[in-house]
């Protein structure tokens, strides 16, 4: 499993390396630079359903809700008062 990370981790390395080089070439050297990973990535398979479960059920609860405000409401509810909501 490490010997996995660990080339995983290389290759990704190699990616940003290029296309930070890329980037550097076209616009100068950054002040600084911010890498954002996909929580999904570091997720095993049971933990990761899970996840896409909750997701899925969040979803369905802002479905219902927006159904809910426009039938109360009509079209004219503003997007203010569903994000109150």
């Amino acid at each position: 499993m490490h010997r996995a990370i660990r080339r995983w981790c290389a290759i990704v390395w190699g990616y940003l390396t290029v296309k930070l080089n890329e980037l550097i070439n076209e616009h100068g050297e950054p002040s600084h630079v911010c890498l954002e990973f996909i929580r999904e990535d570091f997720m095993g398979e049971k933990r990761k359903k899970k996840y896409e479960n909750q997701s899925k059920e969040g979803r369905n609860e802002k479905k219902q809700a927006l159904k809910d405000l426009r039938g109360r409401f009509g079209d004219s509810i503003s997007d203010k008062i569903i994000e109150e909501y």
